[in-house]
């Protein structure tokens, strides 16, 4: 088998999509914001300037392979441009982050959704400008896949789709990057978060899989009450304007990062002198979110007649919109989303599927009291792992003696600590799945309580390293395990075994065997024999 050469070539695009991304963020960064961003921010830059790209040019062609060429080269040149300017701090830990997440990504063992929309959400934008009335093909298409709207745009020769689920953990990179710069031994909060994050990365992102939309989104979550956090001790007014262009990028990919608005309460104070100095001073970033939210809105009405499907109260009548999904489809799925992310499919399965209960049903059933079925979900394990590496990280971080200078707290703190709650108990009453945004929102709301009954000094200590090492020993030896499990299991991973044994460990997912069914005598549709 090829494996070697083909670990090479996944390395080589691996750094080239970073190198060209880049490109887009410095580009983005210098001409149009002009905001002091570091290095792995301005990588989470480029997928914010490409994703108004891909947006922008489709809804006027398909992006085919020669547009995505064009795009992908073009971001090398500004990258190659820009590359005198660079400068990157923590060397040794930009390569072991490196080393640990492209490790990460070889695999084909794709997230469990790839075939369901994830992919033909991309071969749509690959193959058809914008369509109108989308959402009646397949409602799932309908939703803004911010971040699937920027993997169109990595189609490759030969290896066409194959690669662009290394997105997800270049992004993740990135932000790994820009965290390190943040961390500060003399600043006790944000470095007991930062490495939590690390910590948590590493013994629970370890799989390829889990880098779907939902962890970028959570990465941007964290960098945002990062910013709070050193503005609230340091009262700069940069970290205002960081934490507006990494919110909109955060609630164009997952629409429950909204919550993270009430972070923005730390500015109080100074908001409206912030927000003068925005539409005089600033006009530029205001005019470019502005342009982002009518590109984005006006994609999403042209999908389904609503500025953000499902939410029913955005949706324009079907008979002033025909290509609208109304109000009917579009509380249906509501409803349908509102019970998945509330216990429903652990309700059912724990009644062995006896109890058929419709998900409107089920909302109106357990109004007030779903919580006992969503803890009957594995995803309570989920929390439990959260909190313990959490508390561990307290214990390791805080000392009464370490010889460091004292730490008070200051008398506003308290108001700081309620801001931190908020989106925790909105996130715990909505949604209180860890996945969505809980691993920031959790730990966060957490990790600020726990500084207001012991705020003493960061102390970081060897038994930090010690378990950092064990940390990155523990994420490469469970990837190295999961890649012979999957080189020696490749059936369970793939429906064409013997073709990605010849591209391990890029995926191959075509040539799908399919039998013809014909509908009302004329009607044809085609029915995957791999169910």
């Amino acid at each position: 088998m090829n494996y070697g050469f083909n670990i090479i070539i996944q390395l080589f695009f691996f750094i080239f999509f970073s190198l060209s991304i880049l490109g887009y963020g410095f580009f983005l960064k210098n001409r149009i914001l002009r905001i002091n961003f570091n290095f792995g921010e301005t990588g989470i830059l480029g997928f914010f300037a490409l994703y108004i790209i891909s947006v922008l040019i489709n809804f006027f062609f398909a992006i085919d392979l020669y547009i995505s060429l064009v795009v992908l080269f073009f971001g090398l040149i500004l990258f190659l441009k820009n590359i005198s300017n660079i400068y990157i701090s923590k060397k040794l830990f930009f390569f072991l982050t490196f080393l640990t997440l492209f490790i990460s990504s070889l695999t084909i063992n794709l997230h469990d959704d790839h075939l369901l929309y994830q992919l033909p959400y991309i071969n749509y934008k690959q193959e058809f400008k914008i369509i109108f009335g989308f959402v009646f093909l397949n409602d799932y298409l309908a939703y803004s896949h911010g971040l699937y709207d920027i993997m169109a745009l990595f189609k490759l020769p030969f290896y066409e789709n194959r690669l662009i689920f290394i997105l997800p953990i270049i992004f993740f990179m990135f932000f790994i990057f820009s965290i390190l710069d943040y961390f500060n031994k003399e600043h006790n909060i944000l470095s007991t978060l930062i490495i939590f994050i690390i910590l948590l990365t590493l013994f629970k992102f370890t799989r390829s899989k889990e880098f779907g939309t939902d962890v970028p989104v959570i990465g941007l979550l964290f960098l945002i009450q990062i910013y709070s956090l050193i503005y609230f001790f340091n009262n700069e007014k940069k970290y205002f304007y960081k934490m507006i262009v990494m919110f909109s990028l955060a609630a164009i990919f997952k629409i429950y990062s909204v919550l993270a608005i009430f972070y923005f309460f730390i500015f109080i104070k100074k908001f409206k002198i912030y927000l003068i100095d925005l539409f005089t001073k600033q006009k530029v970033i205001i005019i470019f979110l502005i342009f982002t939210s009518i590109v984005t809105f006006t994609k999403n009405f042209i999908h389904s007649g609503c500025l953000s499907y499902p939410a029913t109260i955005t949706c324009i009548d079907q008979k002033l919109i025909p290509w609208s999904a109304g109000k009917k489809l579009s509380n249906w799925r509501q409803e349908f989303l509102e019970a998945g992310v509330k216990g429903w499919n652990p309700y059912i399965r724990d009644n062995e599927y006896k109890i058929k209960m419709l998900p409107a049903e089920y909302n109106e059933k357990f109004k007030y009291n779903f919580h006992k079925n969503v803890f009957k979900d594995p995803d309570l394990e989920r929390i439990l792992v959260v909190a313990l590496i959490l508390m561990s990280t307290f214990a390791l971080t805080i000392s009464k003696n370490n010889g460091a200078s004292a730490q008070y707290k200051p008398q506003n703190y308290n108001y700081f600590v309620v801001i931190s709650f908020v989106p925790l108990i909105l996130w715990f009453l909505l949604m209180p799945y860890i996945r969505y945004g809980g691993y920031a929102y959790l730990s966060f709301g957490m990790l600020i309580l726990f500084y207001s009954f012991i705020f003493r000094s960061f102390n970081y200590s060897r038994i930090i390293n010690f378990l950092l090492i064990i940390g990155i020993v523990f994420f490469l030896l469970k990837n190295f395990l999961r890649i012979d499990k999957e080189i020696n299991s490749m059936s369970n991973f793939t429906l064409n075994s013997y073709k990605t044994k010849q591209s391990y460990p890029i995926p191959f997912f075509r040539d799908f065997e399919v039998k013809e069914k014909i509908i009302d005598e004329k009607r044809k549709i085609y029915i995957s024999n791999h169910n």
